[in-house]
């Protein structure tokens, strides 16, 4: 289990945006984070203010959160107007 932070999603708002992150592309490596949990890191990161250097200790999907934040740059406008 992990450490509930202010900045998690409730099980309810992650409902209503899950569908606009990408699905495991078939073929490839099964994910070992759910997006549940890198969507909360990025926001961890983002309420927070945080450096990179201070993010790593609290959570363990460091490239996984970066990656997919960089990848989905335009979808947040998306999750923004919502």
């Amino acid at each position: 289990m992990t450490k509930a932070y202010p900045s998690n999603l409730t099980w309810e708002q992650w409902e209503l945006i899950a569908e606009l992150f990408p699905k495991e592309k078939p073929g490839g490596r099964p994910r070992t984070v759910a997006m549940y949990a890198i969507v909360n890191a990025i926001l961890y990161v983002l309420c927070s203010l945080l450096y990179v250097a201070s993010f790593t200790r609290g959570f363990s999907c460091l490239v996984n959160c970066l990656w997919l934040f960089l990848e989905m740059e335009q979808r947040w406008y998306v999750v923004e107007d919502s």
